[in-house]
């Protein structure tokens, strides 16, 4: 459970906002002092981070994608877990996948105590940014800030302590502090992230914990972002699935964005991942927007010899080149409109497509909220799989999620070895095999039964060499009313969970 920290006072945060202007100082004039000579270091697999934070060691995890070389500017996120936590529990959230298409380097600070109430946690997270400035090659136009829980409200007390540090921020479950007056505060792009049934940090704020309802929290960064435009644009408001909705107010030099959700809890929702980098990435704005469709759309693609490839590009730049790429691979390419193109016989497996655009003048950009397809037989219809479990992590992560056709959302069990999944199958069919789409927690030993009444069982396949990705297991075909996974050793310190299991045959 993360339970939200209370707040700091106004005349803490504003002590610790000087002292943390007076760390940035001294470093910036004191070039010749080495990054070791002031405490801090990155490990050799470049995994992790350290340094002496005024006596205190201060770590946490990093992650730097295989791309990246220095050549070009790379931005760089800071995120924040929750309480209870460390920074490394938010690597399995997507941060990291979706670093490697949009070019980020992901800091995961820890906090003090799995806590975000230390004294030294503004200098410690303006230091980490200058040290990784640094020591990698960072657009400093593209430094952004996300968190959790109380990891959000440090993240709001960081934007307002840190004036002009963040190109945009995105609290989720998470809200501002009372106290605190926007004047004077320079733009910053706001996404908000919310549900309205979350229990321990309230949609509506809690006077308790000093923390403004989620209303008053966007007005303070409106009035920031819309302080200069002569007539406030309306709200933009879509619909992103069954009780989400996005609201977007535009303001001259910022944006301040809200996802309000009808339920979810205090769980990460699925979704956020996704909306968070596509709101940093387009955070300044970029020389355009695509996105990208494979095949028909549908996440189950079929065993197929080609799939066609369409980008929709929106950009006032004429385009001269756009590149196709299959879980970073590139598949195809075409410099003619409208750019379509087709992915020759396609590998089975779990593939991320993007896409590149480069115009002919001005810098590339690619695709974001990225779709996921499996290449596989054809599965039964999700709609008609019904799932249940031993246990779940949290309520964020249902069994439901594991067979609802979408790889956005996971089911994660408890962090014990004997965990399982069950899938009703409606009715008795043939079944010929699964597939399995594993997140990073992953199952090492696990074995597939089938039920031909959902009492007794049958083993159908088994392994003790699992590595997690993408596991596709066929077996002789037979009549079963239901599938289950039965893990029996995980292959990480986390449960087992699943973005997707397929179900294959009639």
């Amino acid at each position: 459970m993360n339970k939200a920290k209370k707040s700091c006072s106004p005349s803490t945060v504003i002590i610790i906002a000087v002292l943390s202007l007076s760390v940035f100082a001294s470093f910036s004039c004191s070039k010749e002092t080495s990054p070791r000579e002031r405490g801090f270091f990155v490990s050799p697999d470049r995994n992790s981070f350290g340094m002496d934070m005024y006596g205190r060691a201060r770590t946490g995890s990093l992650y730097v994608p295989p791309a990246y070389t220095g050549e070009r500017p790379y931005s760089l996120l800071i995120a924040l877990h929750g309480a209870g936590v460390t920074g490394k529990t938010l690597e399995t959230l997507g941060f990291n996948e979706a670093a490697d298409e949009l070019g980020f380097i992901v800091a995961y600070p820890d906090g003090v105590g799995f806590r975000w109430d230390a004294p030294d946690d503004t200098p410690f997270v303006m230091t980490l940014i200058l040290e990784l400035r640094a020591r990698f090659s960072i657009d400093p136009d593209r430094v952004y800030l996300t968190g959790h829980s109380a990891g959000a409200i440090e993240a709001y007390e960081l934007a307002v302590a840190l004036p002009g540090q963040f190109a945009a921020v995105a609290p989720v479950a998470g809200l501002m502090t009372t106290g605190n007056s926007p004047a004077g505060h320079p733009p910053l792009s706001v996404l908000h992230i919310h549900s309205k049934d979350d229990l321990e940090v309230p949609y509506d704020g809690t006077e308790e914990w000093g923390l403004c309802s989620v209303d008053e929290s966007l007005a303070y960064w409106r009035a920031v972002n819309e302080r200069d435009a002569p007539d406030a644009a309306p709200a933009e408001t879509a619909v992103l699935g069954e009780g989400v909705e996005m609201t977007l107010w535009r303001g001259t030099q910022a944006d301040t964005a809200l996802v309000r959700m009808s339920s979810g809890g205090h769980a990460w929702p699925a979704l956020a991942t996704g909306r968070i980098m596509d709101f940093f990435y387009n955070h300044p704005a970029r020389a355009g927007r695509v996105a990208v469709t494979c095949g028909d759309g549908r996440l189950v693609a079929g065993l197929v010899r080609s799939l066609p490839l369409r980008a929709t590009i929106d950009s006032a730049r004429k385009i001269s080149r756009v590149e196709y790429y299959a879980s970073g691979a590139k598949v195809a390419e075409t410099g003619r409109h409208p750019f379509t193109a087709v992915w020759e016989n396609p590998e089975p497996g779990c593939h991320r497509v993007s896409v590149r655009v480069m115009p002919a003048d001005g810098e590339p950009f690619v695709s974001t909220l990225n779709q996921t397809v499996i290449v596989a037989e054809e599965s039964l219809p999700p709609g008609e799989l019904r799932a249940t479990c031993s246990s779940v992590e949290n309520d964020g992560l249902l069994p439901a999620f594991a067979t609802d056709g979408n790889m956005g959302t996971r089911w994660s069990s408890g962090w014990t070895d004997n965990e399982s999944l069950t899938v009703d199958l409606g009715k008795p069919r043939s079944v010929s095999g699964i597939t399995l789409a594993w997140e990073s927690a992953y199952a090492s030993a696990y074995a597939i039964e089938l039920s031909p009444d959902g009492v007794s069982w049958e083993r159908a396949f088994e392994t003790k060499s699992g590595d997690g990705g993408f596991d596709h297991v066929r077996f002789d075909a037979r009549t079963a009313r239901a599938v289950r996974f039965v893990g029996t050793k995980r292959g990480s310190e986390w449960g087992y969970s699943l973005w997707e299991l397929l179900v294959h045959g009639e």
